[in-house]
């Protein structure tokens, strides 16, 4: 084989090894950047009237997810921020998530879309439970 083929065939395992790595690498930012905290959230925004109301049906979430989230295994507070892709439009949400016993809980979320700022209902008023309440 001549030192010109190599080359070239070096060059093109060398660009796959690459592109391979790099999808590798976003799967598992997206992944670990989409832990309990968005999952709970993602529930209740599937099904959320307002969301409905505004974005139509909800047919996927953004690709990132940005905020923080801390946690042991019993308790955690998580502020995260992501797209919600609606049949209609795509709005922006901030969720609050709180967890205690293991379990995550929404306590506060805001729907942000055509300029508007919506606030959203949660489930149980929204109350952070008392020994969590900040």
């Amino acid at each position: 084989m001549s030192s010109r083929r190599r080359l070239a065939l070096l060059i093109a395992m060398a660009a796959l090894l690459l592109v391979a790595a790099g999808v590798a690498g976003v799967l598992a930012v997206q992944s670990a950047s989409k832990g309990p905290a968005f999952l709970v959230s993602a529930r209740l925004l599937r099904d959320h009237p307002a969301v409905r109301r505004n974005l139509g049906v909800v047919t996927g979430f953004g690709f990132t997810v940005t905020g923080s989230v801390v946690e042991s295994e019993e308790e955690g507070r998580a502020r995260i921020r992501f797209d919600v892709v609606g049949s209609w439009r795509t709005g922006r949400v901030s969720v609050r998530a709180l967890k205690r016993g293991g379990r995550w809980q929404v306590v506060s979320a805001r729907l942000d879309v055509g300029g508007a700022r919506i606030p959203l209902r949660v489930p149980g008023g929204g109350r952070p439970p008392a020994a969590l309440a900040p």
